[in-house]
């Protein structure tokens, strides 16, 4: 009997013997292909824009090399599919150009070679690129006076290096560089203004912006202009050059003198307000001058009444956001501060304050501190030493052509004055002349008048005893203006002085004056000691009258003061004759003053951070009280708050072991009131009697 067939197992025999046949076997010895092999070769020759680099095809990988070079980009490990080079074909080395780069730019570079079986990269090296010069455009130059002018630039590229210096340069050659003549306005990129000072009068100049980076030095085009002959004082400071008003008589310090009547404002000598209507920027109004205006001193003429100065050598300010060019108005208080004893702050809500405000036709002033807001009101025109002029009428500061005894130094020339203008040349009789110079005349003053001012003829209206004239100034405080000023402003004097010897500056906050740093003395005003306990142990532990320095360093103690513990507080003892350490009572005073507790800490606390950890919140120190951050110690020993906070003690006592306590801090603009333990150490303020 015969087997009998499996068809599905043959079925599938037959297909795998099929299967077998067809496939096609690689003959004996073929190598396998691969991807080929390539190294990168370092870069060379980097300029801001490009660089060389190259690679070596060490291997084909058994398939030709169609196609070889470089690959990069500002990312790691860049591709073929990012920029490249094409470098030939084959194997060997090749050189490659990297070309369209940026200046100042990190690049990674990678050679590759293609085969059929694919793309291989070499090692991955990276470079920058040089810095390429700034590019800056130049300002056209604008308010060109006799000596001065303002001007400017723009740096619209940074050519991928820091931008140093920005400024202009100027000369009267056509290029001139920064080896010539130059301003300083700053680094980086963007807009910058400049003032041109130091000129000659009727002269061509060339002005060019510059910018300085590592590259070197790139320069705009080059502009000029000519310097004005002379400055009439018309179109300069004159409240309304082109009106005329009425003249009208007013008493000024016992002496009548002639001002006009323009728009309800009573103006002297062209840019001098003594009196305005309501509601233009003057605390007292109408003509009120002969109760309200008195008392004037001169040397160049001004106010000596001591109402009419600022107190504490403090004015307020505020700059309308209308008026264009602000930096002319920061530049000329800048100017000031640098030479006087004066401080300039800007207004968060003070009662009295100077408002720098637009006006199209002049520039004028109030003259000294007439009380609430008080404009100066400056034009398009207006430079910063136009700036300077009306701010020294603000502080008191007449023209130097009117002080008494000028006729021992110059000539009024009355043929040559405009008829309607002739009383701005009268003589103040009532000046008092600096002790410096009693007797001198300053040709060199920014508050005297051209030579040629109100001319009907553009000859002269004043000039010296031999008939000599000058070339008037708007740039810069003169010897005399600075005497007059610090005549005027002297020093704050030291009012009060510790069992140690040391001073203490004061500050007059409403009703009460304060000292302007932390107590820092070591002896009771009886002179005994003040415990000093640097130990935790010992502080701790201490059950009299006990100080330390913060984190126990000495070098705190003129910047942070020190660190009591209530019990020296108590003493009684602490402040010198004359003066106390505040109350809860006074605290609230101080406090109550400057609006309540909330949002106003500020007001107390010195500016910035570099003593102050960021964001010192609020700061303006407007009130000059000056708080610094000098940080507390708890009754176990440890330092804390450096930076971050500043606490002072109250005299009142809250409960057996605890006491009232004032304090600021860094993050918030309010002003806590709290009682803590009495063995804890906190700075101490005095308050006078």
């Amino acid at each position: 009997m015969s087997a009998k067939i499996n068809k599905p197992l043959l079925v599938v025999l037959l297909l795998f013997v099929l299967a077998a046949g067809c496939t096609k076997t690689k003959p004996e010895g073929e190598p396998v292909k691969s991807a080929p092999s390539v190294t990168t070769t370092s870069v060379s020759d980097v300029t801001p824009t490009s660089s060389k680099s190259g690679g070596n095809v060490t291997g084909d990988g058994g398939a030709a090399v169609s196609s070889r070079g470089v690959c990069w980009g500002t990312d790691q490990n860049p591709t073929t599919s990012g920029s490249k080079s094409v470098d030939g074909s084959g194997t060997g080395s090749f050189v490659s150009q990297i070309t369209g780069l940026s200046p100042g730019v990190t690049y990674y570079v990678r050679a590759y070679a293609v085969n059929s079986v694919g793309t291989a990269y070499g090692s991955q090296v990276s470079f920058s690129t040089s810095a390429s010069a700034p590019t800056v455009t130049t300002l056209a130059v604008a308010d060109v006076t006799t000596g001065t002018a303002s001007g400017g630039g723009s740096v619209t590229s940074d050519g991928g290096g820091a931008v140093s210096a920005r400024g202009v340069c100027w000369s009267t050659s056509p290029t001139p560089t920064v080896s010539d003549s130059k301003t300083s306005d700053g680094t980086g990129a963007g807009a910058f203004t400049s003032v041109i000072t130091g000129l000659a009068p009727n002269t061509s100049y060339y002005v060019r912006a510059y910018a300085t980076n590592s590259a070197g030095t790139s320069y705009g085009t080059a502009s000029s202009f000519t310097t004005k002959t002379t400055d009439i004082l018309i179109g300069a400071e004159q409240m309304f050059p082109a009106s005329a008003g009425n003249t009208s008589a007013v008493t000024l310090d016992g002496e009548s003198v002639t001002c006009e009547l323009i728009n309800g404002f009573y103006i002297y000598q062209g840019d001098i307000i003594l009196a305005a209507p309501q509601a233009q920027g003057a605390g007292w109004q109408g003509q009120g001058v002969g109760q309200q205006g008195q008392g004037v001193a001169t040397k160049g003429a001004a106010l000596n009444l001591q109402t009419r100065h600022w107190p504490n050598n403090r004015i307020y300010y505020n700059i309308n956001q209308s008026l264009p060019n602000p930096s002319r108005v920061t530049q000329a208080i800048n100017a000031i501060k640098e030479v006087s004893n004066l401080e300039f702050v800007v207004r968060t809500g003070e009662a009295n304050y100077i408002d720098f405000v637009y006006d199209a036709s002049g520039c004028s002033s109030f003259l000294g501190m007439v009380g609430g807001r008080q404009d100066i009101r400056l034009a398009n025109w207006g430079t910063m030493g136009n700036v300077i002029h009306e701010i020294c009428h603000a502080l008191g500061m007449m023209h130097e052509h009117s002080k008494k005894g000028r006729n021992n130094f110059i000539n009024i020339v009355s043929a040559n004055i405009i008829e309607k203008y002739a009383h701005n040349f009268s003589e103040f009789t009532k000046s008092v002349n600096t002790p410096a110079a009693p007797e001198a005349f300053d040709y060199q003053s920014i508050m005297l008048y051209s030579s040629t001012s109100f001319s009907k003829n553009n000859n002269p209206t004043i000039t010296k005893k031999d008939g000599s004239t000058w070339a008037v100034q708007r740039q810069f405080l003169s010897a005399d203006d600075i005497a007059m000023i610090n005549t005027l402003y002297p020093p704050i004097a030291v009012i009060m002085r510790d069992a140690d010897n040391n001073e203490y500056e004061t500050v007059t906050i409403g009703t009460q004056i304060w000292i302007k740093e932390n107590l820092k003395v070591t002896h009771y005003n009886d002179r005994s000691t003040i415990t000093l306990n640097s130990s935790d142990a010992g502080w701790s532990n201490s059950t009299t009258g006990s100080f330390c320095w913060y984190a126990n360093n000495e070098a705190n103690k003129n910047i942070y003061g020190a660190l009591y513990n209530w019990n020296a507080v108590n003493s009684g003892k602490l402040c010198p004759e004359g003066w106390r350490v505040p109350s809860d009572a006074d605290w609230t005073i101080l406090t109550d003053y400057l609006g309540g507790l909330t949002g106003n800490s500020g007001k107390l606390k010195t500016t910035g951070t570099t003593q102050w950890a960021s964001p010192n919140a609020g700061a303006t120190n407007s009130t000059g009280f000056s708080a610094r951050p000098g940080g507390y110690r708890f009754y176990t020993g440890t330092f804390a708050g450096m930076t971050y906070g500043a606490d002072w003690w109250s005299s009142t006592e809250f409960s057996a072991d605890k006491a009232w306590v004032r304090g600021v801090n860094s993050s918030g603009t309010n002003i806590a009131r709290y009682n803590d333990f009495k063995r804890n150490g906190f700075a101490v303020r005095c308050v006078k009697n």
